[in-house]
């Protein structure tokens, strides 16, 4: 599953690692004594009815004497059950429902070893909440869609819901003529009669419950050339004409896949599905692999360089995980995070070699920023922790990809890429069509290294938290790095102090001009590395793939910084922003320090820097500047960001980089919204007058932020055409962009009718934060959006699942008291939960202790930087001072 929905990561401001999901009955496991083989299941859906029908079939082992088993069936109604022995008649069985999400069979007389048939007629309503086997409405019509991951399929049909009980499905389903299903396994059969068409699906491969797909509607497909098994997109109807650019990007793909794991597309066909109502990035589920709709779906020639990045690493994410994470399986919750932290890896490689022009390694560094910044959180869990229940691995399950996929690259350039690979395909050989473990890997990848990665691993991800490394050269070329955990300002010391094994890469020169690399594995709290005498200058992270944060003994930082463009990577300048920030946040560095670096860094001429930069300067925005400082930051931000918007041009150029087209609309938001530039509004406005005359008119990079800035100064008239607009949208994508854009309106009463709209059946439950998401712009905005989500937490419960209701909190305002005590108060009450959200309320006292004191430490000095350099006359930092 690709967690890290691109579109809700950017309006949840990317905090989803913060959440715990709320709690939910779950029984204790299953246990081996009997478990399944094998598994047919007969459904008949009707999309237009709120119930559905089902029958199962499950081939079950007896291992061992028993007189009652369990299997999962939550909230299902259980119409008829039945047991015989292979070759014998039914046996005397009841049965009853236990622990919320279990059922439970006793037999009258103990069940000999020995293979058995139970049988389970079933009824069940379809869930509404995108979860499931979910319905959604869709222009008219009505669809079947399914989300198993993590714990939901024993919601959907009776089974053994654990990853470790991994078994063959056979299906068959019956839906309304004219109507079609999707599921994992290629169609074997189907016939109509009496106003039904049955459909007899092949058996799968031996697959976990979490992987089983269903889907069903009037579906249009559209083929995919190229591919060596049958390849659609599948979607709703009257949308196959936006399937171009998902199966073109595809092939591509999935030969750089092919090649890298040296072995074919494992499954017998493929199916990408577009699903109007959707909340995750994807879902792997093998042969038939969803996706939200705005994301696979786009106008012809109507795709932003953003679009193509987004869609193709999702795509390569996904893809990836038909061998690690579907051909070999997680064993238990436990390892959930291996098989998305290395899909999360090789969505980057796959994507890089694929399409090199969309900079996907660029991007993928400025995301390990984010990564590092939520692992210095006090609270934060290990990734690797023991879970006896489904539920726990949604605690902190993003920041475990993301973490995991920058840990996976750590070690990736310790071993060697070789060698990596080469242990990567040996753990695959040796697990294939089976599920394994986390130690499984390790052991694997040592054995091909000759050397033990465990170690490594487990520093990194079975303790919480990042480490911050201290560098001093002496004059005698020799560095003594010192190691303790990176903590925010404001927040606890650990007590005891956490150690690493880090593997780490320095890069030096020399006052003679000689430069070279040193690498060294990390082992204690105090180290030393010779490097020669005369050395001058070090670089910490030698390509930008350590797992650590790093200061600089005297003016290390400040001399790095100011020689950048030519003793530092373009992803080495990267890491050093995200790295000033952190130091930052950590109370090291202070508030003017990092925005004269920022200063020298908004002015890189590689467009992923400046990007990078602008990462930062929404970390300062958001953390240290209150609506009070607005004034003083807008000019500021016009005299530094208007020469890189100069240099990229204001408009779209034949033949430009993708990065250039990247950055030009995050240039031309900040300079239109917080940096007020009038020119900038003056062409937005124009730029939404065209896009509403004819949405194709305007480069598809510069629809959103034009829409965006438009509304800022948006009258009623505008606010309806817009609405309009929305109504009548030709795609996914283009309703989003709307979306968003009628919530930047300024006006009270336009705002208020936005926000009502959100909640309105013509937008789906996953659109709903498209509306709120221009309020926290800023704190003000902020403080609207906490009053609209807490004045409509009953219907946003209604239509959320518990993962995405476990966001709230983080929407929260709380760099003041009053602001932190109202969200800890509301969301610690009965309409926040009645306690389930525990976790997430005391996160919100570690958020909004930072930040109260951080603007202790550095509001002022922030305010003071703003006020002395904002004028026409200022003249930018030369180089940050020390």
């Amino acid at each position: 599953m690709h967690a890290r929905n691109p579109k809700l990561l950017l309006l949840a401001g990317a905090l989803l690692v913060a959440a715990s999901p709320p709690a939910r009955a779950e029984g204790p496991r299953l246990g081996d004594a009997v478990s399944p083989v094998s598994q047919e299941l007969a459904f008949t859906l009707d999309p237009a009815r709120e119930e559905y029908d089902g029958l199962t079939r499950v081939a079950l082992r007896v291992r061992r004497p028993v007189t009652s088993f369990r299997f999962h069936a939550e909230g299902l109604e259980v119409l008829e059950l039945g047991l015989s022995p292979a070759g014998g008649g039914p046996v005397a069985v009841r049965h009853q429902p236990v622990h919320g999400d279990q059922h439970q069979v006793t037999a009258s007389e103990p069940l000999a070893a020995g293979d058995y048939t139970l049988e389970v007629a079933f009824r069940q309503r379809f869930n509404t909440q995108a979860v499931s086997l979910y319905r959604v409405e869709h222009e008219g019509r009505a669809y079947v869609f399914s989300q198993m991951e993590v714990a939901y399929a024993r919601q959907a049909f009776p089974c053994w819901d654990e990853p470790q009980h991994k078994i063959p499905f056979a299906m068959e389903v019956r839906v309304p003529a004219g109507q079609t299903a999707v599921t994992n396994a290629p169609l074997r059969s189907e016939r109509e009669a009496g106003g039904w068409r049955t459909i007899t699906f092949a058996p799968t491969p031996p697959l976990p419950t979490y992987l089983v797909a269903l889907a069903a509607g009037p579906f249009e497909r559209v083929p995919v050339p190229g591919m060596a098994v049958p390849t659609h997109v599948v979607t709703v109807a009257g949308e196959g004409g936006l399937a171009g650019l998902a199966a073109e990007m595809t092939p591509p793909i999935l030969a750089v896949l092919e090649e890298w794991f040296a072995s074919p597309y494992p499954f017998a066909k493929l199916d990408l599905i577009a699903v109007p109502d959707f909340w995750w990035g994807g879902m792997e589920n093998p042969g038939a692999i969803t996706f939200p709709d705005w994301l696979l779906l786009v106008e012809p020639g109507g795709a932003s360089a953003a679009h193509r990045r987004d869609l193709a690493l999702t795509l390569a994410h996904e893809l990836a995980h038909m061998w690690f994470g579907d051909l070999v399986t997680p064993r238990w919750w436990d390892d959930l995070w291996l098989t998305e932290a290395f899909a999360s890896w090789m969505e980057v490689r796959a994507t890089a070699q694929a399409y090199p022009q969309l900079e996907a390694e660029l991007y993928a560094l400025r995301d390990r920023q984010w990564t590092m910044a939520e692992d210095a959180r006090p609270s934060v869990p290990a990734v690797r922790r023991q879970m006896e229940t489904a539920v726990e691995v949604l605690d902190g399950l993003d920041l475990a990809y993301a973490k995991g996929r920058a840990v996976l690259g750590t070690i990736e350039r310790w071993l060697g890429p070789e060698v990596f690979r080469r242990g990567v395909l040996a753990y695959l050989e040796e697990h294939a069509w089976g599920s394994a473990s986390g130690e499984d890997f390790w052991r694997a990848l040592s054995r091909v290294a000759g050397r033990e990665v465990a170690p490594v691993a487990a520093s990194l991800l079975d303790q919480p938290g990042v480490p911050l490394l201290h560098f001093a050269l002496a004059e005698d070329g020799v560095v003594t790095v010192t190691q303790r955990r990176l903590a925010s300002l404001g927040a606890p010391t650990p007590v005891p102090e956490p150690s690493w094994w880090l593997p780490v890469h320095l890069r030096w020169g020399t006052r003679d001009g000689r430069q070279g690399e040193t690498a060294m594995l990390l082992t204690a709290p105090r180290q030393q590395v010779p490097l020669g005498e005369g050395v001058e200058w070090v670089v910490p992270d030698a390509g930008a793939t350590g797992y650590y944060r790093w200061t600089l003994a005297g003016r290390g930082l400040a001399t790095l910084a100011a020689r950048a463009g030519e003793r530092l990577e373009v992803g080495e300048r990267i890491a050093l922003v995200g790295n000033a920030t952190a130091l930052l946040r950590a109370g090291t560095l202070s508030g003017g320090e990092l925005l004269a670096l920022l200063e020298v860094f908004g002015d890189d001429p590689e467009p992923a820097v400046v990007a990078a930069t602008l990462d930062a300067l929404g970390t300062v925005r958001r953390l240290l500047i209150a609506d009070a400082s607005a004034g003083d930051l807008a000019p500021w931000l016009r005299r530094v960001l208007a020469p890189a918007l100069q240099r990229v041009g204001a408009s779209p150029r034949p033949g430009e980089a993708d990065g250039v087209a990247v950055l030009r609309p995050q240039l031309l938001r900040w300079l239109g919204d917080a940096g007020a530039d009038p020119d900038v509004r003056r062409q937005a406005r124009r730029l939404a007058e065209e896009y509403l005359g004819s949405p194709a008119a305007i480069d598809a990079s510069l629809a959103a932020v034009a829409l965006d800035l438009a509304a800022l100064d948006g009258d009623e008239r505008l606010f309806r055409r817009y609405l309009r607009a929305f109504e009548s949208a030709g795609s996914p994508a283009e309703r989003s962009r709307l979306l968003s854009a009628l919530g930047c309106f300024q006006r009270p009463e336009l705002r208020e009718s936005a926000l009502r709209f959100a909640l309105s059946p013509r937008v789906q439950a996953s659109e709903t934060f498209d509306v709120i998401s221009c309020l926290y712009r800023t704190e003000a905005g902020a403080r609207e959006g906490f009053s609209w989500i807490a004045g409509n937490y009953e219907a946003l419960a209604g239509r959320l699942p518990g993962e995405v209701l476990a966001l709230l909190p983080e929407w929260a305002p709380v760099c003041s008291p009053e602001d932190l005590e109202a969200a800890q108060g509301f969301f610690a009450g009965p309409a926040g939960g009645q306690g389930e959200l525990a976790d997430p309320v005391a996160r919100l006292g570690e958020r909004g202790a930072e930040c109260m004191a951080l603007r202790r430490q550095e509001g002022e000095n922030v305010a003071a930087y703003l006020r002395r350099h904002s004028g026409p006359e200022a003249s930018p930092a030369a180089a940050p001072p020390d």
